[in-house]
């Protein structure tokens, strides 16, 4: 086991005030208003709805919806906005409905997974980050993604090995909300998965026993089976679709049939439902059975 890990203080981010989407998704997102924050523009890939952060070192496209886990805790508790970070095949995967096992996140191999098994994500979401290389610094450095100088050695290999130099794609160019009850997240420096408590580490080290500087933002979301095992999570299929009703409902009351953002909500309900509609024909019979599942394979 290596020397204790400090917990630390909370750093703020020099954007921890911009958190338009974290307060979005808490709320409003789900009572199926539309969001009105300042920092995104809205855009799209292909026929995926997006908000896109123009930050200091390019843009990065964040999915109009969130995965609702809400289902995997318990009634009434408390819920965390959490940002997994994509190139663009992963989040393709996510947001077109077509992929019946949409693979969101990092191996369950210990050479990756360097927390344990699940889901990598941060609390942190792309303007409150401000660039593209602190999310790379934060989830692929031991070193301190607030960091003054984000042209030195460190932030030019996280760049070259996972960012503008990585063949498959920048992994900050893209960003896959999730609603996430607070039982099944796992803050590195407050609680440890249960397949790296079986390490004996200290709170704040990785699967190597090395310390983790202070001010990064790693949050592990992990289901488990009665095994302790970690296993797929399973997410109704309609989920997008319900909430779309339900804006549409709002939208043709509040602003009329023909208002832009009413005409706007009918064209991705549409596109959505087809794309879940052609998304059944490739299902396990597992997700098959009982009723329409997307399978997202951690």
């Amino acid at each position: 086991m290596g020397a204790a890990a400090a917990v630390p203080l909370p750093v703020p981010l020099p954007g921890a005030e911009d958190a338009e989407l974290s307060s979005y998704f808490k709320e409003k997102y789900l009572n199926g208003e539309l969001f009105e924050g300042s920092s995104y523009a809205k855009s799209s890939l292909s026929e995926i709805a997006t908000y896109t952060f123009k930050g200091a070192d390019g843009e990065t496209q964040v999915w109009q919806h969130a995965f609702d886990l809400r289902a995997f805790g318990n009634e009434g508790e408390d819920l965390i906005i959490l940002y997994h970070y994509t190139n663009e095949l992963g989040f393709r995967n996510v947001g077109d409905l077509k992929q019946s096992a949409a693979q969101l996140f990092a191996s369950l191999a210990d050479d990756r997974a360097h927390f344990g098994q699940g889901v990598y994500t941060t609390q942190h979401e792309p303007a409150v980050c401000g660039m593209r290389v602190r999310i790379l610094l934060n989830n692929y450095s031991n070193e301190d993604p607030l960091r003054p100088d984000t042209n030195d050695a460190e932030s030019q290999r996280v760049d070259r090995e996972w960012g503008s130099g990585k063949a498959d794609g920048h992994r900050a160019a893209f960003c896959v909300p999730l609603i996430v009850p607070k039982s099944i997240a796992y803050n590195i420096f407050e609680r440890q998965t249960p397949d790296m408590a079986k390490r004996n580490l200290s709170l704040g080290e990785d699967y190597k026993g090395r310390a983790v500087h202070g001010n990064r933002d790693v949050w592990v979301v992990r289901l488990a089976d009665e095994r302790g095992s970690a296993h797929d999570a399973v997410a109704e299929a309609d989920a997008v679709l319900k909430l779309l009703r339900l804006r549409l409902e709002k939208l043709r009351l509040e602003l009329g049939d023909d208002h832009a953002s009413t005409l706007g909500c009918m064209s991705e309900l549409v596109a959505d439902r087809s794309a879940s509609v052609l998304s059944r024909a490739f299902q396990s019979p597992r997700a098959r059975r009982g009723h329409d599942t997307w399978l997202l394979k951690i």
